[in-house]
């Protein structure tokens, strides 16, 4: 019994001591999720910010509400936790961390941080309940009438007066109001792509035009991708088919970096289900310490009974102790028979008990021997198939042909043409060459060229002949590929991110 006890002591202790180490590194988890996130890497970004979450919902300063750098962290983690779903369209599991961040920021009292979580409550419910959304908006700016809080509040309560409440003239009071005060770039930017789409809805299309020319060149990305759209829309409403035609390719040119899979998705809605499970295991965590604390506090009452009982037992029966020690000698030698032989058994028994261990310890080297195998050949698989058309755009020899579409190129220039279109889209030459051997190399670089978005004239200039050669050699790629001419660049798109 007092060594079940002992056991419960001891786990009771290093239960405390392993949730204290968890949370010791909650601000570095942190940064390094932060760090994904702004690299793009939403799913692995979730799933730290996930457990900068786990590290500090179980730590007891922050459940008394006693630190408020641990508050701020958790409060930050949830709110980026949001911003997640959010982006994946997801908005009724981002409103769920939104509300966990706004019962942390009024536990803060900060008025900034309330701001934004009101804010981002406004955000999340703009999805399916506007009034609601109207709401949130008009309390972040209550609680925080900051200057420039006001003008980004504003600019959402526009479009949603505009495009939910159908009040116009509102919604471009408040846009070009604002306007005129705006000192940021980037804001300003913002502004003038939602005034240049509300034109754009309202058929006045000079007006669009001379807004969305003004935001199209923006360094943020949904800015350039709607302005872009919206002039492909205003173009195509005045029958400007080449104009839309090159707003298209901006369109298609910005979404190519934003190819999302279905399965991130769903990894990400199971990120969510994972969080409630954990928050229910730990539920059940506390409920089984209180069960063995009582177990505990029962098993030391019985211990107390039972030494009681015990000195009772022994005060009243001192006859039947004194011939108990006159029967000592005779145990003693028969003990030292029965321990004599279980010498002998317990070396027998040891022997083979490390035996049993050293194969159990050889089974559980080559168990992770081969796990580590795995796992190396998975990461060395994931780093081969790394595809960033970004990087290929970028690089040296497709910003110098971009540069200067007319000058015939070298064979260098096609070798190095070559070899950025392998490494950036992953081993994309290689693989063509594998899969249809009667392609050239001078196919492969009509190939890259494309990907480039160059038409035929500007490539034949590239290869220093006739437009028709160029024309004749596409048709020929084409039957090599066995794709249809017009949907060749298509193809080549699907080639490389679907394989």
């Amino acid at each position: 019994m007092m060594f079940v006890i002992l056991f419960l002591v001891c786990l009771h202790g290093s239960v405390n001591a392993q949730e204290s180490l968890d949370t010791m590194d909650a601000r570095t988890q942190f940064y390094y999720a932060n760090s994904l996130f702004e690299q793009d890497s939403m799913v692995e970004a979730c799933e730290n910010f996930y457990k900068v979450i786990y590290m500090l919902e179980d730590d007891d300063s922050v459940r008394s509400k006693k630190s408020k750098k641990k508050l701020t962290e958790i409060l930050n983690a949830h709110w980026m936790v949001g911003h997640i779903y959010l982006e994946y369209d997801l908005p009724n599991i981002a409103l769920s961390h939104y509300t966990k961040a706004l019962a942390y920021a009024k536990d803060l009292n900060d008025s900034h941080f309330l701001s934004f979580a009101y804010k981002f409550m406004g955000n999340a419910h703009f999805a399916y309940n506007v009034d609601s959304s109207l709401y949130y908006y008009q309390k972040c700016v209550d609680v925080h009438p900051n200057h420039l809080n006001k003008i980004d509040v504003d600019k959402v309560i526009a479009e949603v007066l505009f495009y939910e409440k159908n009040e116009r003239d509102s919604a471009l009071n408040i846009i070009r109001k604002n306007l005129s005060i705006i000192e940021h770039e980037n804001v300003r930017q913002a502004y003038y792509a939602l005034l240049g789409e509300m034109m754009c809805d309202c058929k006045q299309y000079d007006s669009a035009i001379y807004y969305l020319n003004k935001s199209v060149e923006s360094n943020l990305y949904f800015v350039q991708l709607g302005s872009a759209y919206n002039l492909s829309r205003v173009y195509d409403s005045l029958g400007d088919y080449e104009k839309k035609s090159y707003y298209d390719n901006i369109v298609a040119r910005l979404g190519i970096d934003r190819l999302d899979g279905g399965f991130e998705v769903e990894r990400i809605k199971n990120l969510d289900d994972i969080y409630n499970k954990h928050k229910q295991d730990v539920r059940e965590a506390k409920a089984r310490k209180r069960i063995i604390s009582i177990v505990f506090i029962f098993l030391v009452l019985i211990l107390a009974l039972a030494i009681f009982f015990r000195y009772r037992h022994l005060k009243k029966n001192k006859v039947l102790l004194k011939k108990i020690d006159e029967m000592t000698d005779d145990i003693n030698t028969k003990d030292d028979v029965i321990r004599d032989i279980s010498y002998k058994h317990s070396l027998i028994t040891g022997k083979i008990k490390n035996k049993n261990a050293e194969l159990q310890k050889q089974a559980e080297l080559i168990k992770k021997q081969n796990e580590e195998i795995l796992s190396m050949k998975e990461k060395l698989d994931k780093e081969q198939m790394t595809v960033s058309m970004d990087a290929f755009l970028g690089s040296e020899i497709c910003k110098r042909i971009l540069n200067d579409e007319t000058a015939p190129m070298g064979q260098d220039d096609f070798d190095l043409l070559l070899q950025s279109a392998n490494h950036n889209l992953g081993g994309f030459v290689d693989k063509m060459s594998r899969e249809y051997p009667r392609l050239k190399k001078e196919d492969l670089c009509y190939l890259c060229l494309l990907l480039i978005n160059l038409n035929d004239k500007q490539i034949s200039l590239l290869f220093g002949v006739t437009y028709s050669t160029i024309r004749s050699r596409r048709n020929k790629i084409s039957n090599i590929l066995k794709a249809k001419n017009e949907f060749l660049y298509k193809y080549l798109i699907d080639k490389i991110y679907l394989g």
